[in-house]
């Protein structure tokens, strides 16, 4: 939505579409269907997302700032979830468990959501991944939504 995507001939660029255009193609997409929207970019457009037929937002956390708090919230607000991807999608060193934990926990204060109620996935796609960092890792995860579980009871 930032005019990065190159057209197929690769000279050019796609058009940006017009904010009433996303509402309007989110909307024909989600009438009988729930989405979620994925992005692992910089700077996602929260506030436009916000305001679309989208039931979930899953962004690479580890690029949320102080500028998207706020956005965040009023999505949450709006009775739409927020996923944190906090793992990479390609083969890598996972962090402690515990380390995650507090990453989630004070980013979700930060935004004002309860750690115990969001839901954790990878940044990005796992198609690059081996086999076994994907079971590791989806591992991790649930480990880590297990821990903020029991700590926000």
């Amino acid at each position: 939505m930032r005019g990065a995507i190159k057209s197929a001939s690769g000279f050019g660029r796609i058009r940006i579409p017009s904010q009433d255009e996303v509402i309007s193609l989110i909307a024909l997409f989600a009438r009988d269907n729930e989405l979620v929207m994925h992005s692992c970019a910089e700077s996602v457009p929260i506030e436009l997302i916000g305001r679309t037929a989208v039931n979930a937002l899953s962004l690479d956390a580890t690029l949320v700032g102080r500028a998207e708090y706020d956005l965040l919230a009023e999505m949450d607000d709006r009775g739409k979830s927020i996923w944190f991807g906090v793992l990479g999608g390609v083969d890598g060193h996972l962090p402690p468990v515990s380390t995650t934990v507090t990453f989630v926990q004070n980013l979700a204060r930060n935004i004002g959501l309860p750690p115990g109620g969001v839901a954790l996935t990878h940044r990005c796609g796992l198609a690059g991944a081996s086999p076994h960092y994907v079971r590791k890792s989806t591992k991790h995860l649930s480990e880590v939504s297990q821990e903020l579980q029991e700590r926000s009871e």
